[in-house]
């Protein structure tokens, strides 16, 4: 399989690459949400907000392209009661820099989820947030078809298919989005006990935690290959 995606991943579009990596803006941060969509009949009976649920985030901070991976923040809602206000104070109290590049993979649920945090958080935090998308840079647009990596419109850009073709990948109990989405929702929607409910907040922090480290090993990888 991974072999396989690697054979769709042509030839690196240097230049491009490098135009794309000037709008970088150190310290770079990895940001990635976690949500849950489903029917407003679900939502309401459980007490959500009706279009989505933001669970968790996790983000990470980066001074240069050889920092660790350890200094990751994770917050989730697993057990407790949604409150997008602590939310936004909890990931704007990690995101320091006016400046600093925030990296996603797929912006629209990203977009959307800040969008959500500056209309429910209180109004002193609105700009941090508004900056966030303001730097928001997206890391998959490289993978697409046309785009820098040159992509074979067969081959896949998910960020699970890029990282395992370049053998980078950090695995987690949890193997797709789907399954992330599953656990959430069952964890959100049952009386569940308490020791459950933490084992379920370990799994989706790490899943949540190597998405981030995915997206930073492979702009890493990237960012190596034009040297």
């Amino acid at each position: 399989m991974e072999n396989d995606v690697k054979e769709k991943i042509s030839l690196l579009n240097k230049e491009g690459v490098k135009e794309y990596l000037k709008e970088l803006s150190f310290p770079i941060y990895f940001l990635d949400f976690e949500a849950i969509t489903n029917s407003k009949e679900w939502m309401f009976k459980h007490g959500l907000s009706l279009d989505q649920q933001i669970s968790s985030f996790s983000i990470l901070k980066i001074n240069s392209m050889d920092d660790d991976e350890t200094k990751i923040k994770h917050y989730n809602f697993v057990d407790n009661k949604e409150d997008y206000s602590l939310m936004a104070k909890k990931l704007t109290d990690f995101y320091k820099d006016k400046k600093g590049s925030v990296i996603v993979w797929g912006r629209d649920l990203e977009i959307r989820s800040l969008g959500k945090l500056i209309k429910e958080a209180p109004e002193a935090l609105h700009k941090k947030l508004s900056l966030m998308i303001s730097n928001m840079i997206d890391l998959q647009q490289l993978f697409h078809a046309d785009s820098f990596m040159k992509l074979k419109p067969s081959g896949k850009s998910s960020l699970n298919s890029i990282s395992k073709a370049y053998g980078i990948h950090l695995s987690t109990s949890i193997k797709n989005g789907k399954n992330a989405h599953f656990i959430l929702k069952h964890a959100l929607k049952e009386n569940i006990t308490k020791p459950y409910s933490k084992n379920i907040e370990k799994r989706i922090m790490e899943y949540n935690n190597s998405d981030v480290i995915n997206i930073k090993r492979v702009l890493v990888k990237i960012s190596r290959e034009i040297i």
